[in-house]
């Protein structure tokens, strides 16, 4: 089984992301469980050089209207870095009897 983590989002931005065909949402301030797999694979966590993960978010460039081009985002790795990781902590507990709905 996977390592159970949880992220907040301390950007100022809403952010959706998506793997192993499960959609993810990362409201501001909100903490979010995710395994370690997807996180390396949505942030780059544990990954040295995360190029391809701002590429594939599109934060690698921004358009520039004074020069008409894509240039450097240079607030890319800070939108990433704003993104902090917990681990989490499973603790195991009997199942109650009670049917799923019923209280």
């Amino acid at each position: 089984m996977s390592e159970m983590l949880f992220v907040v989002n301390k950007n100022d931005f809403h952010h959706e992301d998506r793997f192993n065909g499960v959609d993810y949402q990362f409201p501001p301030g909100q903490k979010v469980m995710l395994s370690a797999e997807a996180a390396a694979h949505m942030f780059g966590l544990g990954v040295p050089d995360k190029t391809s993960v701002m590429h594939r978010k599109g934060w690698a460039f921004k358009y520039d209207p004074d020069r008409k081009t894509f240039v450097e985002d240079t607030d890319a790795v800070t939108k990433l870095k704003n993104f902090v990781f917990t681990r989490a902590k499973l603790v195991e507990s009997p199942a109650e009897e009670t049917p799923v709905g019923e209280k």
